[in-house]
């Protein structure tokens, strides 16, 4: 079952990719239309080429903007603003007679469709539960440009390529518009500082239940952290300067980069652009277009993408996650580290109503048993500072305990030594008597458990247990092993 609030912002993505489909679907009936000696307006090979191409290279400056404009506004503004180019494009379009217009136009597409395709990511990463991603990405990154694509596609073989263009104001608008009924990204609100409204938006977003509390904590602790690391007198733009600096000396920074750009190039030479741009050019066989496909034939440019996407597919074999069921604290922890922490273990470590509790790889430490190998707990301890991973650790209840032994008869119940001790005000909060591991007999040796405080340290101190007098006593063995606590009982005090 999904929270309303999910639908509506699915609702809203996925128009968003039908738009940024519709894109290529009506430019693939323009083209088309450009290139007929007999059309409306005749373009040369190389205008026309420029015209499908330039949509490629100004994507990249709406990869930066939407840097800027996302941390600044947030996603929900942002995603209306970058939108509202395309919008501007299609009536361009509509009205356009000359190559500066239909390049002016594809500037603004190109931009808008970098800086989209970027943010309908981003908050789907950041909206979505890790569980159900997967099932989102389908829509978003699949489903949605598919739909929007064929619809261009057959559109521009019915009407004419202008009209078809007037009609993609339709999804496009919708997807500017639908924004202003969402939640803001609670990992933008938590970035900001704003952990109230953060906390509103992720419940509004996440059905209830523990994980999704462990993974609010998460988020909140995380970015607490961050800004605890720069104070009000710091941020400033020299010292974002030198931040960067620092981090593009680290291999983590460039790791998240170079991954990106690698699947930029795999999904542009798979052909998912050119198919979505040049279908109806191709399949009437229209050669000469644009100047690749003149100069190697469609044979060679199909072979350079196959060579292409072999060597991507390659470094992504060995280099992408699988970040199924991940959060992006998650994530962002594996390019800094090369491991995933189970969520769930590390929301207990990074939030104080929890246990703490850390699964690296093969490394199991509980601190409410004993390390599974020797050093266990000094490699988290030193893993969790490597990372810049906020933790508290703390003595549990049962590590504040003295266990010492005494030597008294069996003669004497322990409950009595247990009310006994108490009288004499001594913290005790247990007292066994023990047996022999080989006959199963009742020994004269009782494990008293006391609590670790100045008084409970007075056990030492004591002299009479049960109106025996006690005259010596041995201090406690190393730390985490039993102390011993003799008792010689010499003589009774009515004897």
């Amino acid at each position: 079952m999904f929270p309303k609030e999910t639908i509506v912002i699915t609702g809203g993505l996925i128009l968003c990719s039908i738009s940024d489909g519709f894109i290529f679907g009506q430019m693939s009936g323009m083209v088309d239309a450009l290139l007929k000696k007999d059309g409306e307006i005749n373009r040369t090979t190389d205008d026309v080429s420029w015209i499908a191409s330039l949509i490629n290279i100004t994507c990249i400056c709406g990869f930066g903007i939407i840097a800027l404009l996302g941390e600044k506004f947030g996603r929900r503004t942002t995603l209306t603003v970058v939108t509202a180019p395309v919008l501007a494009s299609y009536v361009m379009i509509y009205y356009g007679k000359d190559k500066i217009t239909f390049l002016l136009s594809r500037i603004l597409v190109g931009i808008s469709y970098g800086g989209v395709l970027v943010l309908t990511n981003i908050a789907m990463a950041e909206y979505m539960d890790p569980a159900k991603r997967a099932i989102f990405v389908n829509f978003i990154s699949s489903l949605g440009p598919a739909i929007g694509t064929a619809s261009g596609h057959i559109l521009s073989n019915l009407l004419h390529w202008r009209k078809v263009a007037l009609i993609g104001l339709i999804p496009t608008g919708l997807s500017a518009l639908l924004p202003f009924f969402w939640v803001e990204s609670p990992s933008w609100l938590a970035s900001q500082g704003r952990f109230e409204e953060c906390k509103v938006a992720f419940r509004a977003l996440h059905c209830e239940g523990v994980m999704s509390e462990r993974e609010l904590n998460a988020l909140i602790e995380t970015e607490r952290k961050k800004q605890h690391e720069m104070t009000s007198s710091e941020m400033n733009f020299a010292y974002t300067v030198v931040k960067l600096k620092k981090a593009m000396t680290q291999l983590h920074f460039w790791k998240p980069i170079i991954l990106g750009t690698v699947l930029s190039i795999y999904r542009i030479s798979a052909g998912k652009l050119m198919f979505s741009t040049l279908a109806i050019t191709m399949l009437q066989e229209m050669t000469g277009t644009p100047m690749m496909f003149a100069s190697i034939g469609y044979h060679g440019v199909f072979l350079l993408n196959a060579i292409i996407v072999f060597i991507c597919f390659i470094y992504l074999w060995f280099y992408m996650p699988e970040t199924k069921g991940r959060t992006l604290q998650e994530i962002e922890l594996f390019f800094k580290n090369n491991m995933f922490l189970a969520e769930q273990n590390l929301a207990t470590f990074i939030a104080p109503s929890f246990r703490p509790f850390i699964l690296a790889e093969k490394l199991s430490v509980s601190c409410q048993d004993k390390p599974s190998r020797p050093g266990a707990a000094g490699i988290v301890t030193r893993y969790l500072r490597a990372v810049g991973l906020s933790f508290h650790t703390y003595a549990l209840p049962e590590e504040r305990l003295l266990r010492v032994v005494a030597r008294v008869s069996v003669e004497i119940s322990a409950d009595d030594i247990l009310a006994d001790l108490k009288q004499q005000e001594i913290p005790i909060a247990s007292a066994k008597r023990m047996s022999s591991s080989r006959t199963r007999k009742q020994i004269p040796l009782v494990m008293l458990t006391i609590e670790l405080t100045t008084e409970g340290n007075k056990i030492f101190e004591i002299r009479r247990i049960c109106s025996f007098t006690c005259l010596s006593f041995v201090a406690p063995h190393k730390k985490g092993l039993v102390g011993q606590c003799q008792s010689d009982l010499l003589k009774q005090a009515g004897d």
